[in-house]
């Protein structure tokens, strides 16, 4: 399996220096240059690993609160890089799996990116995020709360499951079969009327207009997708 790394900072020459070397090595890279980009990718990409440098000044990027933002919404493991020591060891406290110093060493670096991988592939610990953050929608998938902009939406059981199984699939088109399957435990009868008006349901309660839909695309004959993005193809 390709191994998926996440880089985060606002450094660009070691973002670049940092993807030459890791990509030399086979690994996959992605960057993300602020916090929201960050959290973004976590959920898109699905990293098996993520790397945070500090020490950029002037930076929108605080590397104590990408660090604490990210272990709140995935265990993926995370290795920070900074000069400092005191932000190293507060960096750890906070949930990072190692941290190592400014300027860096690349064959340290390498050693422990190989060494957090293995140890995943041991613990068979697959990053699944509890939280979903995106534009204008935030869903936490362990309490079932749910944002759309400043106001909180109450889902039924059903719209819930729903709502995180396109979600959890965000930009791939479902079947109607897929679908009906996802919410198939609150129903006794599952059929695609019934599934249309859980889709009518759910659409009310997160559309900014239900009858012109950006975030539940429907694909006639095909099925439906979840867009945070908001494009629009097909209509109710």
């Amino acid at each position: 399996m390709e191994n998926k790394i996440l880089l985060v900072g606002s450094d660009l020459a070691l973002l670049k220096r940092l993807e030459e070397v890791l990509g030399e090595r086979g690994y996959r890279v992605e960057k993300a240059y602020s916090l929201d980009q960050a959290l973004w990718q976590l959920f898109h990409y699905s990293p098996q690993l993520v790397i945070i440098q500090g020490d950029t000044i002037p930076s929108s990027l605080n590397l104590l609160e990408a660090c604490r933002r990210t272990r709140e919404v995935s265990r993926v493991p995370i290795i920070t890089l900074s000069s400092d020591k005191v932000e190293r060891l507060r960096s750890l406290e906070l949930g990072a799996d190692d941290s190592l110093p400014r300027p860096l060493d690349m064959e340290e670096l390498l050693a422990r990116v190989a060494a957090l991988l293995r140890r995943t592939d041991r613990e068979a610990a697959e990053p699944r995020l509890s939280i979903y953050s995106a534009p204008g929608i935030w869903v936490n998938f362990d309490t079932h709360e749910v944002s759309i902009g400043d106001k909180v939406v109450r889902l039924t059981s059903g719209e819930f499951r729903l709502l995180e199984y396109l979600v959890r699939n965000a930009g791939q088109i479902l079947t109607h079969e897929q679908l009906l399957e996802a919410i198939s435990a609150n129903l006794s009868r599952p059929t695609m009327g019934i599934l249309r008006q859980y889709i009518s349901r759910l659409r009310r309660k997160i559309e900014a207009d239900p009858a012109l839909p950006r975030l539940i695309i429907t694909h006639r004959g095909l099925g439906y997708s979840f867009s945070p993005e908001g494009d629009w193809e097909g209509g109710p």
